[in-house]
Formats: structure tokens, sequence, C-alpha cells
């Protein structure tokens, strides 16, 4: 949310933008891999918003795939390379645990919990990095909701990429 595109910053310009008479059109430069479904989100709705108060115009780079075609579907134009790798309608998820790192690091933590679930993120901070690393991987119910997670995230994905292409126009 705060590295990368900076979505909350992001967002407070386009909105600015939007309001301003001093601005004739939008022009947003996307290269990007994809990345993070909410900060990308939340771009693309502010963009969705502003339809039509302004040409929204998208030049691609190398790259606007995943998180960076979703900050391009609700543009008026989208301006690409042949060369651009574009598109990429997907999402994916991933979950690190501690199996003994923790251990041979010579790490100790403890902790009270209260509900089913209070335990599933919790582990130990690693030094240096600051990462959390959770002590436990999921158990199956998790994992359900997990997959459910993801599944929902992906659908939703692409009801806004149809939405957003219906009047898109390609050059």
């Amino acid at each position: 949310m705060d590295d990368g595109i900076k979505a909350r910053n992001l967002v407070k310009y386009v909105e600015a933008a939007m309001n301003s008479s001093n601005v004739k059109a939008i022009v947003l430069r996307v290269d990007s891999p994809g990345g993070d479904a909410l900060a990308s989100d939340l771009i693309a709705e502010v963009l969705r918003k502003g339809k039509g108060k302004k040409p929204i115009i998208v030049s691609q780079g190398y790259v606007a795939a995943s998180g960076g075609y979703w900050l391009s579907m609700f543009s008026d134009t989208i301006v690409a390379a042949p060369n651009t790798i574009t598109g990429s309608v997907g999402v994916i998820g991933s979950f690190m645990f501690n199996k003994s790192l923790k251990q041979d690091l010579g790490l100790s933590v403890d902790h009270v919990q209260k509900g089913k679930f209070a335990d599933l993120g919790f582990g130990a901070t690693l030094p240096l990095i600051g990462i959390s690393l959770p002590d436990r991987d999921f158990t199956d119910e998790e994992l359900k909701m997990a997959e459910t997670g993801i599944k929902t995230l992906y659908k939703g994905f692409v009801e806004k990429v149809a939405l957003g292409r219906k009047n898109l126009l390609m050059i």
C-alpha cells in the first residue's frame, strides 16, 4: 500500500487531477508485472469513478500484467507497444510458516490464545529483516477458507475486467 505504486498517495493525486480545471486528461504510465490486489483495486476504482470527467489514458510499458492490467482496465485508451506484455488476469496466494528456523536461531515466543484461528499468524519476528514467520501451517479448514478467498478475489477481478473492457478502445 505504501511501497511500489504507493496506492494511497496515487489515489489522492488522481482525485486532485480529476477535480482540477487545469488538468485536461489523466495519463497514467503502467509498467508492472502485478502486485497487491488491494492497491491495484484502489487505483482502478478512482479511475472508474472519474471516467467521463476527463479522458483517462494508460500508457503501458514493458509489462502491464495482473495488477498492472488492473490499473489499465477503466481507462478510455490504452497505448501499448507491440512487445508490451499485457493481460494476465489472475491472482495468486502464498503462505510460509516456520518448521525449524526459529528454533535453529535460538528464538522462542509465548502466546495466549482465545479463538479457533487466533494463532494462525502468530510467530517470531525474524531479527534484522522484521518479517514475522507464523509457527504453523494452515489446518484443512483454514486452507479451504484461503482457497475460497483467492477464488472470490479472482472472480471479482474477472468481473471488473469485463466491466472495464466493455467500452475500451485498444490501439
